[in-house]
């Protein structure tokens, strides 16, 4: 087959207008869609930019932090001042109405949630660790992690402010902590231990990690 040298002219400039035209509709979908490209040597990947920015820097957080032993202590430190500046507003709305400290609140919700980074304060808003004892329980009010012991179910909760309500309803409604209530506003030590003998926690160390916290954070100015 002969093909003179303007019949290959004109295959070429074709071939070169369809690229052209094949690039600027890729460039108009990405416009319209809002997505970035970023070649490599090897790899081209595409992913929304909106998207993509608002989770990278929560991911971030919560994979440095599943390794606490791990991670820097300016880092951890950060971790709990955001936890503390974002719900001492609500330890304290919670003082004011139930009568625990707002300090211990917010220590037990630091050290219990990971500064809110655990998996059951991400997967169920429950900073806590409060369990679920019902016997039957409708879908989505609790969940497992562990086996198929009812006692390894804790409770989901829709926002994190109905998990810090849920705790002080637990401990001005449980009997083992009545005698808290008959100590000084501002007595964080006394909650402390006593939330440790009344068996909130199984730790031995418990009364002494709120107290570490606390003190660290200056959180009994919240009591105030």
């Amino acid at each position: 087959m002969n093909c003179s040298f303007a019949d290959w002219s004109t295959a070429v400039r074709r071939l070169l207008t369809f690229r052209v035209l094949l690039l600027a509709l890729v460039a108009l979908f990405v416009y319209r869609h809002g997505l970035r490209i970023e070649l490599g040597s090897k790899v081209a990947s595409v992913e929304p930019v909106d998207q993509a920015d608002r989770l990278r820097p929560a991911k971030a957080q919560l994979a440095s932090f599943s390794h606490p032993a791990s991670q820097r202590p300016a880092e951890v430190n950060a971790l709990r001042q955001a936890y503390i500046e974002r719900f001492a507003p609500v330890a304290v709305a919670e003082m004011n109405k139930y009568g625990i400290p707002a300090s211990i609140t917010l220590a037990q919700g630091l050290l219990e949630s990971v500064a809110g980074t655990s998996k059951l304060a991400t997967s169920t808003n429950n900073h806590f660790g409060i369990k679920c004892f019902a016997a039957n329980c409708a879908p989505g009010h609790c969940r497992n992690y562990d086996d198929d012991h009812h006692k390894d179910f804790f409770r989901s909760y829709e926002t994190a402010w109905e998990s810090y309500r849920a705790h002080s309803e637990f401990l001005a409604h449980g009997r083992r902590y009545a005698a808290l209530f008959e100590l000084a506003p501002d007595d964080y030590k006394g909650w402390a231990k006593g939330l440790r003998k009344a068996g909130y926690a199984t730790d031995k160390a418990y009364a002494n990690k709120l107290i570490s916290l606390i003190e660290r954070y200056e959180l009994d100015r919240f009591d105030e």
